[in-house]
């Protein structure tokens, strides 16, 4: 990688790092904390079920184009879930920790979330999209065989373990996901086959809400289970072929006494609309109707499901699943209003007849689990019976098809049964006498489908937010090169120096206390400092210096800021003191203006604040940047003045985190701002806090001096000048300071604007790691040394 190409990664991974907490704050509307920590993406909640925390994983310097496109999706999923989840339902599933049914309702909350937030932040659908493309080729396209491998042929399994996310979000319409499965339906055709006989696909879709998700969630749970208990048998059938029945129901039930034939042409394409997918089976079906006559069988495929075209996404008349057509849909939603209206009159039919089985068959599918079924000698089933026996017994044929033997048994039932309640228990019997049956997600209640999840046996694969997760960690791993990486970013301080005690409690509140060398309070920025700098830097400061340096500073730049005339010149404006030149033939007659202009410039002083630093030498290095400053100042030379050290003490546990190299927070307080005066009151007394007061602990300079570089960030000046004041080394808990200050330096001196000088404070130990360097023993050293070197640096 060339020099400017890797320029140009490090400023957009410093971007991207300044950016992160804005677009959370502002997508979200909460002032939620963004936390840069280790290797790991996630979201913290209360016992509320609020998010109080997004955690991102340290970023390194080099993070490749996808690492930050998988961080970006990743932020913009879980600010989707801030934005658009019902935290009180999302409260109620979380609380059920790791149990199978977590995970299957995470899946189709993560479609519902994202759909919402590419509809209501544009901007947010190419991150998406960039992120389902890098979930699909670093983790599902590498599992695909594995999973097949482990599940042994079992498509059931193989859907809820591998094929669920997949699967969902391509029924929702997802472009990357539809491709990704279109070689890879027939996998699991027969799970697959089974949800869209009960029209899942288009639930999916139609998804407005949590509890859409969870109802959807459980009517899926709901299917796998009846699959799993009977995997050779018929499919299942919606439950709602079995609720209380509408009155056309009614009178469709008694024609088949009279031999009506249209009351069997009514029913049989009825029959066949829930299962478009497979003709032989409705080929099947339907010569079993022509012999039992059952007109009941109708609303048992798609009453319960929302497909009237006003419930229906934009995404389902653009997206298929394996490319295949929705055209019949059309007389579904149809037929599905129709009924929806018919099961508006059930409600009169039931008071008048007889209430307690009408009122029951709620009641007892909550018991059931949405599955309707009772042992063949309960009293309700017996009771449920139809009192005529041919119209129980076309009843009970339609109904009990997913059980060979449900029509014999009914049979019976109704025999025993002499009330007469015909049409109600007719359509009762197959609920309490059948099993198989699940209901739509539309007619449950939250707590039905809460009830019917606990009961869910079987656990699902790794969701989006887990597979996310473990995609960002194996690029961080594969990818960043990097022999110096931070662990936790979120304790870092770069801000004046009266925020510092802030900022530090603040912190401790919202990401966790960490232990301290040293009381908060010594952050603090006490009235008291004027005292102090009297007492321990103004006794460094020699009489004049400060007016002899900016009177040097000043000379030189006003010397070269200066017009001048070049005369001899063959072009430009007569010179009359050269025609005399014309009389020898010589044409060089005029002369030419030259502007000799200055170059404008701004000046940083960093002063290390370390430990090492204490007592004299940091006295001398204040003294010094105060000269300097004043200097400066004096010529009107904007100038700023910042520290660096850190502060914190990590734990073992934190020390023993592989792949990091820095542990401590960074404390990078500015001591005096651009347009702030150097001998003003408020910066002497910040002075002397930080000579007496302020904690001085380690130093990594590499890191401190990267992110205070990033102050010039805006600074039109010409020149751009950095001076470094240091004693010695890096030094601080971790590993691999000293060659990462070697690589800033270099990066800063070679492929930046800025102008890099270092300046030993009674010692030459940084001339190691600087290219620019002077020497200082004392204030009185400032000229002959430092604005000599800084002379040549501003003017050349």
């Amino acid at each position: 990688m060339s020099k400017a190409m890797t320029r140009a990664v490090l400023k957009e991974v410093q971007d991207f790092r300044d950016c992160v907490k804005r677009v959370v704050a502002m997508l979200s509307g909460k002032q939620i904390p963004v936390a840069e920590r280790g290797n790991e993406a996630y979201v913290r909640y209360n016992r509320r079920g609020e998010p109080v925390l997004v955690n991102i994983p340290s970023i390194p310097d080099d993070a490749s184009p996808t690492l930050m496109n998988a961080v970006r999706g990743f932020l913009d999923h879980e600010v989707a879930h801030i934005l658009f989840t019902d935290p009180k339902v999302a409260m109620k599933m979380r609380e059920r920790g790791k149990a199978p049914s977590t995970g299957l309702w995470n899946a189709l909350e993560d479609v519902f979330i994202e759909r919402r937030m590419g509809q209501v932040f544009n901007g947010t659908r190419r991150n998406l999209l960039a992120t389902q493309n890098l979930v699909i080729d670093k983790y599902f396209k590498g599992k695909v065989s594995e999973a097949v491998s482990i599940c042994h042929g079992n498509q059931r399994e193989l859907f809820l373990k591998f094929f669920l996310c997949p699967v969902v979000r391509a029924w929702d319409g997802q472009s990357p996901f539809i491709d990704f499965m279109e070689e890879h339906w027939h996998l699991i055709e027969k799970p697959i086959a089974l949800l869209k006989e009960h029209g899942i696909d288009v639930a999916v879709r139609n998804m407005s809400n949590t509890e859409d998700c969870v109802k959807v969630a459980a009517a899926i749970a709901q299917i796998m289970q009846d699959m799993k208990d009977k995997p050779e048998g018929k499919l299942p059938e919606l439950k709602s072929s079995a609720r209380k029945p509408s009155k056309s129901e009614d009178e469709s039930e008694e024609t088949p006494e009279a031999g009506d034939e249209p009351t069997h042409s009514e029913s049989a394409p009825k029959r066949t609309k829930g299962e478009d997918d497979d003709k032989e089976e409705q080929e099947g079906d339907a010569s079993e109707e022509e012999e039992s006559g059952d007109s009941d069988l109708p609303e048992s495929v798609d009453k319960d499901l929302p497909t009237e075209n006003g419930e229906i996404s934009d995404t389902e008349s653009k997206y298929t699943e394996a490319g295949e057509e929705e055209s019949g849909d059309t007389p579904e939603s149809d037929d599905a209003g129709m009924e929806s209206g018919d099961s508006d009159d059930e409600g009169g039919s039931d008071d008048t007849g007889s209430p307690t089985p009408g009122d029951g068959i709620r009641d007892d599918a909550d018991d059931s689990d949405g599955y309707g079924s009772g042992a063949a000698g309960d009293g309700d089933g017996d009771g449920d019976g139809d009192g005529d026996s041919d119209d129980g017994e076309d009843s009970d044929a339609g109904h009990g098809e997913s059980e060979g033997e449900g029509e014999e048994e009914d049979d019976a039932a109704d025999h025993t049964d002499g009330e007469g309640k015909e049409n109600e228990d007719a359509a009762e019997a197959p609920e309490d006498s059948e099993s198989g049956f699940v209901p739509a997600p539309d007619e449950m209640t939250l707590e039905d489908a809460l009830k019917a999840l606990d009961e869910m046996e079987d656990g699902t694969g790794e969701m989006t937010d887990d597979a996310l997760s473990a995609t960002i960690s194996k690029e961080l791993m594969s990818t960043s090169l990097s022999e110096y990486r931070p662990y936790d970013r979120s304790y870092d301080f770069i801000g004046l120096i009266d925020e510092a005690e802030e900022h530090v409690k603040r912190t401790r509140k919202t990401f966790g206390a960490i232990p301290m060398h040293s009381p908060v309070d010594r952050y603090r920025m006490v009235p008291e400092g004027r005292k102090l700098f009297e007492l321990k830097i103004e006794k460094h400061l020699s009489a004049g210096v400060s007016s002899t340096l900016a009177k040097d500073l000043e000379r030189a730049i006003a010397s070269r800021n200066r017009v001048q005339f070049i005369p001899g010149q063959r072009r430009g404006r007569i010179h009359g003191a050269n025609l005399y030149r014309l009389a020898m033939n010589d044409d060089r007659v005029f002369r030419k203006k030259e502007d000799h202009r200055a170059v404008n410039a701004c000046v940083q002083q960093v002063i290390d604040l370390s430990g090492s630093m204490g007592g004299r030498k940091i006295q001398l290095a204040l003294a010094s940047a105060y000269t300097i400053a004043d200097a400066l100042d004096r010529i009107n030379v904007p100038n700023i003045i910042t520290g660096f050290t850190t502060f914190g003490s990590p734990d073992y546990e934190t020390m023993s985190k592989r792949g990091f190299t820095r542990f401590e927070a960074l404390m990078l307080p500015i001591i005096k701002n651009w347009n702030e005066k150097a001998n003003s009151p408020e910066i002497r007394a910040r002075m002397g806090c930080v000579c007496e007061t302020f904690p001085l602990l380690n130093n990594v300079d590499g890191e401190s001096v990267a992110q205070l570089a990033t102050l010039f960030a805006g600074r039109m000046e010409d020149k751009k000048i950095m001076l470094v004041m240091s004693d010695g080394a890096p030094c601080a808990a971790g590993d691999g300071f000293h060659q990462h200050l070697r690589t800033v330096t270099k990066e800063i001196e070679t492929l930046s604007d800025i102008d890099l000088m270092a300046i030993g404070v009674l010692t030459d130990a940084p001339r190691r790691y600087y290219k620019n360097y002077a020497l200082v023993n004392s204030v009185e050293e400032l000229g002959p040394s430092v604005v000599t070197e800084l002379s040549r640096i501003i003017l050349w």
